[in-house]
């Protein structure tokens, strides 16, 4: 909702959304605890999202939200992620990864050049290193992200992927 909403012509209800997801993550400075990894992840998604297509400015807010993604992020490169059977978004850990990724990515202001983020993502570059995607979902999902954040897939395994998408591409355009 966040990330699509501010992009359609004279509908506010984002700013709602937003206004909740900032409240949330000052909660956390003041003792609150998140709803878990994945709440984070999707939240520093969401807000780095939206300050990338409404201002190109890191708000205060979202930089809070993604220092506390790296906070929760595993030893793995990973996050503890939702497991209830709901693919794509909620059935494996490689889809938290990948949406971690895209947060980073779209970060403004380049905070991936932060300290914290630098080595968050070098974990996330093992993570990936190691783990195959399990489908072309989310292969799909790291190469949006390899496009934002450098190293994250090589030049030969981004042509496989845009390859393997082609040959799932139906005639109508979609898969």
């Amino acid at each position: 909702y966040l990330t699509a909403r501010p992009l359609l012509k004279g509908d506010a209800g984002w700013k709602e959304v937003r206004t909740f997801l900032e409240n949330d993550v000052e909660s956390w400075s003041n003792g609150g605890k998140p709803r878990g990894d994945a709440y984070v992840v999707a939240t520093a998604f969401a807000l780095a999202f939206n300050d990338a297509q409404q201002t190109g400015k890191l708000h205060a807010t979202t930089r809070a939200a993604l220092d506390k993604m790296w906070d929760v992020q595993r030893k793995t490169g990973d996050w503890a992620w939702i497991k209830c059977d709901w693919p794509p978004l909620e059935h494996d850990d490689y889809y938290g990864a990948a949406l971690a990724a895209l947060a980073v990515g779209f970060a403004p202001g380049d905070y991936a050049k932060t300290e914290k983020a630098k080595a968050g993502i070098e974990q996330l570059k093992a993570y990936f290193k190691k783990t195959p995607s399990p489908d072309l979902h989310h292969t799909a999902m790291l190469l949006w992200a390899s496009n934002k954040v450098d190293g994250l897939m090589t030049a030969d395994e981004q042509k496989k992927a845009i390859t393997a998408l082609r040959e799932r591409q139906h005639k109508d355009g979609g898969w």
